[in-house]
């Protein structure tokens, strides 16, 4: 009994220690991954890592770049950039991880980061713009599209593909010949990857 009691008492400083070093849920924090790092709020590293590693692994099995390194951060808000450049130039992805939805659901990247991770990469290491306010790189789009997209994972691949399938009873699937000759419709424009403004990703 006697001996309970004393580890209780010296057991509860060193808890006490633990729970005012654990970092807070919304404290940003600075994790090493497979791919390279993510620099998130603690609540969000472990969705961080593992649309990195999706991303990563697609990087290797779909664009074969298996040493394809890049960043994941949290984006403060939705209009901001989706890719900037450490100061190593690798890529550093961003996520608004805070998001919701009009229902007050907290969105997740889902396949949208890895997305657009795959853009990066194709565009990155592949085909790069050789114009400066070209809108993505040389490839045709439906070629920088379809990279992207292997990136999504076999569930959304699976949505994909049931629409197609819809698409196509419904004959409306549009000609090959003519979707292969299209462009992004919204004339969007690459935007050129920026030094961090925040504290750099360290090795």
């Amino acid at each position: 009994m006697i001996a309970t009691r004393v580890a209780i008492a010296l057991a509860s400083p060193i808890l006490s220690i633990a729970a005012a070093n654990a970092a807070e849920p919304t404290e940003i924090v600075t994790r090493n991954a497979s791919f390279g790092q993510v620099e998130v709020a603690t609540a969000d590293v472990a969705a961080a890592v593992m649309e990195g590693d999706a991303a990563h692994t697609a990087a290797r099995e779909v664009l074969l770049l298996p040493a394809a390194r890049f960043g994941i951060t949290a984006r403060p808000q939705r209009n901001s950039r989706w890719v900037t450049s450490a100061p190593d130039g690798s890529p550093v992805d961003s996520w608004v991880f805070s998001n919701a939805s009009s229902g007050g659901k907290v969105v997740p990247p889902s396949h949208a980061l890895r997305h657009e991770i795959g853009h990066d990469l194709f565009i990155r290491h592949l085909v790069p713009s050789s114009k400066r306010d070209q809108y993505g790189g040389d490839a045709p789009d439906w070629l920088d599209e379809m990279a992207a997209v292997a990136f999504e994972g076999a569930e959304v691949t699976a949505i994909r593909r049931r629409e197609a399938a819809r698409l196509a009873r419904g004959a409306t699937l549009i000609p090959m010949d003519r979707f292969l000759a299209m462009t992004i419709p919204n004339g969007r424009r690459i935007v050129r990857p920026q030094p961090l403004p925040a504290r750099p990703l360290t090795a």
